[in-house]
């Protein structure tokens, strides 16, 4: 391959101003030496194609048709710039490897991009195509294509592989051999005419000498992607609901599957209305999402999409190592991970005697009274020592500060003023804090105080160093896993750390027990929260954070690279997303998928059946009488103090006659080590004893 330049490259700028695509520039055209298809072609780019950038591909541009067409070229009144690239021999893989996007990157200021092609045999014509597909033409459905060649040639240009993408194709057909007199045809292809393949439309033909004085009354680039004509395009899907739903004859990979009411599925209805196309639909043969290999081939849907074996996918996550293979749509709904935990539980009640007083207040409560004790203490020494009387022991004095507190003061207090006075502040202290604890403490146990609900994954850090917190993830190893896993926030990379991988059930049960964090998807959770996990009233035990974390950019439609069809789907979604109708009918699922398990489980239950009813007011009426699988811990009767409620005062107890026999054996082991002391200490004072006795015994004997 070569590029010449700079005979054939121009680099300025144009004035960019709209054209009619149909070609109004012959009348008046001065046909002179070189008059032919060169001509044609010259018309056509002045007409329609005048604000293009173009490419000019052939096997010998000095001489024979691409000779004519770059001269024709040349003279044309309006000059554009253009590239003219020359393939050399048929074997193409020896060529330098080239692609049209390299080519665009190189020329970013227009908007509009022409390919001019001139093969005068089938030899160059395959070798020119073979080039093109390894320069990935098809990746460019929007460019221009303008094929000169023999009118045999018609048919296998037009329907060739290499094209199948290209929504702007014109071939000029020419009928003598060297294409400098006679007649040219002018050949458009029909995508979609042929039941879904390429058909040949002739829309023109001009007949020389008579050029200047003939003009096609035709648009030389309709627009054919707005009307597909039944076409029928392959889809693959993976079910995630709410936004796609489906029922399938096996678990296998690449089975047909029957799209049920989701959120894809009702916009694929309105986009194939609207295009007139239909679809079949199926999983991918692996039955994933698409992960990238070493060898740059990917599996699931990316991979399906990536091989051309679907023309394009429900949902798929915008990734940006996926825009080599797959082309998106514009991002319709975005779904965030978030942190399910259990909603906050009522707190333990066998400590509900400590809990009206935070630990600080009971810590100054105790260090208050041992200090008034020692006041009291110190007060009395001193008083005694001036005025000659009684004072108190330090363990007598603190007793007596601890028993007002208790409010069962002693039946005699000290007589002195001073006592007195430190004694009756005590007393009103004691009795402004004591009234404080009683009505806490009703409040108390009349609602129970529930534990911190958690918003973010720093909460969720905070509490595991509190009271011991796990949290865990699905083993989906999609996106998420891999946000995850490639972060370097440190609260993120805590939490990877100590993730533990469970499937749902696992993950629900250790959240509806507590202490438990779930982080998943968010309209995932959310419609699964509204079937499984919420009763008639609306109430649910599971909380969701506030916190939305992983907003990667959103949800689109994958196609395969070249879809021309893909713009006017585009344009469809968005007319619906501007709308609002997107976001109503993901509401409306949501709410939808809730209403219908209840009612499910209330037929469960019954063991009857329901009539189906156009006004949905009678079932609504109906699920209210159900009997819920969970249920508001707010609802029921008056709450009457039980033995849940006073179990604190009873561990108190124990706890007090613990220690008193912990005393008792304290005061056993203190005594029994004294006792042998004690022991001989009583013999000998019996001896003497004794022994004066019988002394005095004798000496009245005596006497």
């Amino acid at each position: 391959m070569q590029l010449h330049h700079p005979r054939y490259l121009y680099f300025f700028t144009l004035l960019l101003l709209p054209r009619p695509l149909a070609v109004t520039g012959l009348v008046g055209v001065v046909v002179d030496e070189g008059v032919g298809v060169g001509v044609v072609v010259r018309a056509v780019v002045d007409g329609a194609l005048s604000h293009c950038y173009m490419v000019m591909v052939g096997t010998n541009v000095e001489a024979g048709l691409m000779s004519h067409l770059l001269r024709s070229l040349d003279a044309s009144k309006h000059m554009m710039p253009r590239v003219v690239l020359e393939v050399e021999g048929p074997d193409t893989h020896t060529q330098p490897f080239f692609t049209m996007e390299q080519l665009r990157l190189g020329e970013t200021r227009f908007g509009c991009w022409t390919l001019v092609v001139g093969a005068s045999h089938v030899t160059q014509l395959d070798t020119i195509l073979q080039f093109l597909e390894r320069a990935e033409l098809y990746k460019w459905p929007e460019m221009y294509v303008v094929m000169v060649g023999p009118e045999r040639l018609a048919q296998t240009t037009l329907t060739h592989y290499t094209l199948r993408n290209a929504a702007r194709l014109l071939y000029l057909a020419y009928l003598t051999e060297a294409g400098v007199t006679g007649t040219v045809s002018v050949i458009s292809r029909c995508l979609y005419c042929d039941a879904g393949s390429p058909s040949l439309v002739p829309l023109h033909t001009w007949t020389f000498p008579h050029l200047h004085t003939q003009q096609p009354t035709h648009n030389l680039f309709p627009d054919e992607t707005g009307n597909l004509r039944g076409l029928l395009l392959k889809v693959v899907t993976m079910e995630w609901f709410p936004f796609i739903k489906f029922t399938r004859s096996s678990e296998d990979g690449g089975v047909l599957v029957y799209p049920l009411d989701s959120l894809d599925f009702r916009m694929l209805q309105t986009v194939s209305s609207r295009l007139n196309f239909t679809y079949e639909m199926r999983v991918p043969w692996d039955n994933q999402w698409g992960t990238s290999s070493e060898s740059g081939n990917w599996t699931g849907i990316v991979g399906t999409l990536q091989h051309h074996k679907a023309d394009f996918s429900m949902m798929l996550s915008w990734l940006y190592n996926r825009l080599p293979v797959v082309d998106y749509s514009r991002i319709y709904t975005s779904e965030p991970l978030v942190m399910v935990t259990s909603k906050p539980l009522p707190l333990t009640k066998a400590l509900a005697l400590v809990r009206p007083f935070s630990g600080v207040v009971w810590a100054m409560t105790l260090a208050s009274t041992v200090f008034a004790g020692v006041c009291l203490w110190g007060l009395q020494r001193g008083w005694a020592w001036v005025s000659g009387g009684r004072g108190l022991g330090l363990d007598t004095a603190i007793m007596l500060t601890l028993s007002i507190m208790l409010e069962d003061p002693p039946p005699r207090l000290p007589k002195n003023i001073t006592a007195q006075m430190v004694l009756g502040w005590w007393w009103v202290y004691c009795m402004l804090l004591t009234i404080v604890y009683r009505s806490s403490l009703i409040a108390h146990l009349t609602v129970p105080g529930k534990s911190v609900s958690l918003e973010s994954l720093g909460d969720l850090l905070e509490a595991n160093r509190r009271e011991s917190w796990t949290w865990g993830y699905e083993p989906l190893y999609g996106s998420g896993w891999e946000w995850l896993k490639i972060n370097q926030s440190p609260t993120v990379k805590e939490i990877f750390d100590s993730i533990l991988i469970l499937d749902f059930e696992d993950q629900m049960s250790r959240v509806l027990a507590g202490r438990h964090a779930f982080i998943t998807w968010k309209y995932y959770i959310r419609a699964i929260i509204g079937s499984r996990y919420t009763d008639s009233s609306g109430y649910t035990p599971i909380h969701t954070a506030r916190q939305d974390f992983f907003n990667y950019g959103g949800y689109g439609w994958g196609y395969r690279k070249g879809a021309p069809f893909r713009g006017k789907v585009d344009k469809v979604k968005g007319r619906l997303l501007e709308a609002g109708l997107i976001t109503k009918w993901l509401d409306q699922l949501l709410d939808a998928v809730g209403r219908e398990a209840r009612v499910k489980r209330r037929l469960r239950k019954t063991g009857g059946s329901q009539d189906k009813k156009e006004d949905g007011e009678e079932n609504e009426e109906e699920e209210e009488e159900e009997d819920p699988e969970y249920t508001s811990p707010l609802s029921g009767p008056q709450v009457v103090l039980g033995m849940g409620h006073l179990q604190g005062i009873f561990y108190l107890l124990l706890i007090g006659q613990a220690l008193a026999f912990l005393t008792f054996l304290t005061e056993l082991f203190t005594h029994s080590r004294r006792r042998p002391h004690a022991h001989d200490h009583t013999h000998t004072h019996t001896t003497t004893t004794l022994t004066t006795t019988k002394t005095s015994s004798l000496k009245k004997m005596d006497i």
